[in-house]
């Protein structure tokens, strides 16, 4: 017979990560998701671009520059594509 042998391997972890293993794993996921999204949603300085479709399949632009607080909506493809240019020029003035 062979003895057996048994490993415990150590790991330095901080007091957050403490915290956060005594939590579900969902909970985390979710606490994690939310913090990502926020930081995304409201603390990004970049243009912020999407289109709608009309009933016959047109695409129309939409964008929000957080900069500026400027909006455009339901508009072509060329005028979406000259305005983010122009918020784009305005932004390197500064």
């Amino acid at each position: 017979m062979h003895p057996q042998h048994s490993y415990t391997q150590f790991r330095l972890v901080s007091g957050q990560a403490l915290k956060a293993q005594g939590q579900p794993r969902s909970k985390r996921l979710i606490q994690q998701t939310w913090i990502w999204m926020k930081n995304k949603l409201f603390h990004s300085s970049d243009i912020k671009v999407w289109y709608t479709c009309d009933i016959k399949g047109t695409r129309l632009w939409s964008a929000h520059n957080p900069i500026t607080r400027h909006t455009i909506h339901g508009v072509s493809d060329s005028e979406i594509r000259r305005w983010v240019e122009q918020c784009h020029r305005t932004h390197l003035r500064y």
